[in-house]
């Protein structure tokens, strides 16, 4: 008669699961990184982030608030009297 494991004694199979440093990612996002940019500069394989929900909302979170902040600095510089940010924001 074979004795049953506990199911802590068996031994994991497959590759260990990828760590993802979703504040990095984030601050890559902030400015503006693509996510195949972000993928390679955290040495993780695109297809990893991109089936990762996390990681997808993270990034679109990051790039708003980036768009955001480039657009709070544009308006800055409009209202210091740059002509051409002014006509930027114009249009």
């Amino acid at each position: 008669m074979t004795k049953k494991k506990d199911p802590s004694e068996l031994k994991k199979r497959g590759r260990p699961k990828t760590q993802i440093d979703y504040e990095k990612a984030e601050k890559l996002a902030f400015i503006m990184c693509t996510q195949s940019e972000i993928a390679a500069v955290m040495g993780i394989p695109f297809d990893t982030l991109e089936h990762d929900p996390e990681f997808r909302r993270i990034h679109k979170k990051g790039l708003e608030h980036g768009k955001a902040s480039l657009r709070r600095m544009q308006y800055k510089s409009a209202e210091g009297g740059n002509v051409t940010a002014q006509i930027w924001l114009g249009k």
